[in-house]
């Protein structure tokens, strides 16, 4: 979670809290879908435009990297989270 705690220096537990609850809820709603995290990617534009890695789909499972708005919409749109 040092990624995520640099991501968020003014930090008051909260923040850490969102993204490991995010971290879970992005994870079991895509397997409820039946997806692996490279079909996954595959259906997600990143922000150059180009379709994600699937290696970017598991860095944000892990909580190692924080997604962008954009690819935070676009995750909860494909998987049905909104």
């Amino acid at each position: 979670m040092k990624e995520i705690m640099r991501e968020y220096p003014e930090n008051d537990g909260k923040k850490e809290r969102k993204v490991s609850d995010y971290k879970s809820k992005l994870k079991d709603a895509r397997i409820a879908k039946g997806l692996t995290t490279r079909q996954l990617a595959e259906m997600v534009i990143g922000d150059k435009g180009v379709p994600m890695t699937h290696t970017s789909i598991s860095s944000y499972e892990l909580g190692k990297r924080v997604p962008s708005e954009d690819i935070m919409r676009q995750l909860e749109q494909v998987l049905g989270m909104v």
